[in-house]
Order: structure tokens, then sequence, then C-alpha cells
């Protein structure tokens, strides 16, 4: 015979059962066969610690804390004794009530857990259109860096500010300097292929972190599948408020914050 230890099961007209059995909670049509049993519902199992214990004919069983279990004893005597104020059932509904509430406030917020805050309108409106400056190094390679040249001048003429190119050294580093904050830029061809691009440029922006130039050229992309890649790249990021700036065709499509308020760490 096995004898499951906690109170739900001591609801069960027999807490005993034949090695196989089902225990069955009054009142339902709930079923469970051991504990942890995966065929079982959630709340019989969330956090569970229950366990079982051989029973053997001609010797009395103990509980866990070592206090003798009477034989015949009732689930209400066993309350009254150990002062137990809620059955089962009461705790299955409070519980069910808190899952509802909990369900009911991810569907009708804003916007998902980690998801970067939409600052789109904002950035744009911010803009000061060719003003400011470029600052290119001496030395500075304008053939072979002539993306990021381009670019620069992009920034200038479309969102303004003063913008600096950094002149690449023999280990990786951010593209700009712009309004004294790191930035660099990617070109990525697919919106998945924007995870990678994000995990290197957060390294190369780290010291300073301004933001990521999301440069699509004119590539049309799923903005939607491309926000869900980039929020759950940004939800491992460092502690640092961090910009994402999507450019396609020109234009900027969208811009995202990312800090500790938006991607709360696991």
């Amino acid at each position: 015979f096995c004898r499951f230890f906690l109170r739900e099961r001591r609801l069960t007209d027999d807490p005993r059962k034949k090695a196989g059995g089902v225990f069955v909670v009054p009142g339902t049509n709930d079923t469970i066969r051991f504990p942890g049993d995966p065929t079982a519902p959630g709340y019989l199992i969330w956090n569970c610690r229950c366990t079982t214990r051989a029973v053997v004919a001609g010797w009395q069983s103990m509980s866990k804390q070592g206090q003798v279990i009477k034989t015949g004893q009732t689930y209400a005597e066993w309350k009254a004794d150990h002062g137990v104020s809620q059955d089962i059932l009461t705790q299955k509904k409070k519980g069910e009530a808190i899952r509802d509430k909990y369900i009911e406030e991810y569907r009708t917020s804003k916007a998902p857990p980690y998801a970067g805050k939409r600052i789109t309108n904002e950035f744009i409106n911010n803009a000061r259109p060719n003003k400011g400056q470029i600052i290119i190094p001496e030395g500075y390679d304008r053939e072979l860096y002539e993306a990021e040249v381009k670019f620069a001048e992009w920034v200038k003429e479309n969102l303004g500010g003063s913008i600096e190119l950094l002149k690449p050294k023999d280990v990786k580093m951010a593209d700009y300097l712009w309004n004294g904050k790191l930035w660099d830029l990617k070109g990525p061809s697919t919106p998945k292929a924007a995870n990678a691009a994000v995990r290197s440029g957060l390294h190369q922006i780290k010291d300073n972190p301004g933001g990521i130039f999301l440069n699509y050229g004119d590539i049309g992309i799923d903005i939607k599948e491309l926000k869900k890649i980039v929020d759950e790249r940004m939800r491992r990021k460092a502690k640092d408020s961090i910009d994402v700036v999507v450019v396609s065709k020109g234009k900027v499509l969208e811009v995202w914050r990312y800090n500790n308020e938006t991607t709360p760490r696991r």
C-alpha cells in the first residue's frame, strides 16, 4: 500500500491505495496516481512536496513531522487538530483566480514581456536634419569604409547632430560617436540576421552605449518578426539604456528603447 502525506491526499475517502491505484479528490473528477503525476491537474502538483510511504500491516504510520496519523481520522478532524482553515477546493479556486488575473493582465498589456519601448515619433520629432557636422579623423580609409561614410552623411541629413567616424583599430569597435555616445552600424539582410548583428553591436558599444543602427538598405522587412528577434536578444543585454534604430529605403521605420524597465533579466 502507499499513503500520501500532504493534506490534499487526506481529502480522499481512503488515503491508502494499492500500488498502481488512483487517488480521487471528492467533489471533482480530478485524480492523481502519485506525487508529481504529469497527468494530474496542475493545482495538485504545483510546488508539490508530496511523498509516498509504505504502509505495512501491523505497523502504525507516522507523518513526516513525527505526528501519529490516527486511524479512521477524517480530513475535517485532521484540520481541526492542525489548525488548517482552508480545504483543497478553496485553494484550487483561489489559484485559478490568480492564474486568470495574470492571463488577463498579459493579454491586455500594450507590450509583451521584454519588449522595447517604441519611441519612433519622439525620436523623429527631436531630429535636427542637416544640423551638426561629420568628423572624419586623419588617416580614415574612406574607400574601405565607404558604407560607414555614406551612412554618416545620411544621419546628418535626416537626423542631425555631431557624428564622428571612429578609426578602426586591431579590435572591433563602434562605428560612430554620435552626440557623445557610441553607435554601431549593422546591415543585416533578414530579420533573423538581426540577432547576430545586435549581439555584435552590443559588444562594440559597451563602453559608452548609445545605440545600434539596423540599416536594411532597399530591402523590405517584416517589422513584427524583427521586433520579436530584437526583443529576445536585448533581454540579455547590459543594464544601460540602448536605442535600436531600424532604417529601410532611406527612412526611419522604427526606434525602440531598451533599459532596465523594459527588459527585466532572468
